[in-house]
């Protein structure tokens, strides 16, 4: 028989473990709401984001862990794209593009990576 999780574990494993891309964006308003970074065109989140992809990157050890972390080590230079959304549009940090160019990867405001339809 298995044990039953406190309220605080639940928690924690629904905030520290693997999340789902949603098939509708719109119904996810919290990816999309970001605290502004003052002197930044991107969010906290997505800085946060940033530089945990690019301390993993550099922890490859490999050249292409070395490339993307180059890639991520200005967070200002990074290409923007604009996500139009139902009321208004974001522009978030540009990661990667499909191989054919139909998706794009990005860093939503509130500090997830989506993959989103590049139109």
């Amino acid at each position: 028989m298995t044990g039953h999780l406190s309220p605080e574990a639940i928690k924690q494993a629904l905030l520290t473990g693997a999340r789902v891309q949603p098939s509708r964006m719109e119904t996810f308003p919290g990816i999309w709401i970001g605290e502004p970074k003052i002197g930044s065109r991107w969010t906290v989140e997505q800085l946060a984001r940033i530089e945990k992809e690019r301390d993993e990157a550099a922890a490859l050890g490999s050249r292409f862990g070395d490339i993307v972390a180059a890639k991520l080590r200005a967070p200002e230079h990074i290409e923007g794209f604009t996500v139009a959304l139902s009321s208004h549009s974001v522009l978030c940090p540009l990661l990667a593009r499909s191989k054919d160019r139909h998706r794009v990867l990005i860093i939503a405001p509130g500090g997830e990576k989506l993959w989103v339809d590049a139109r």
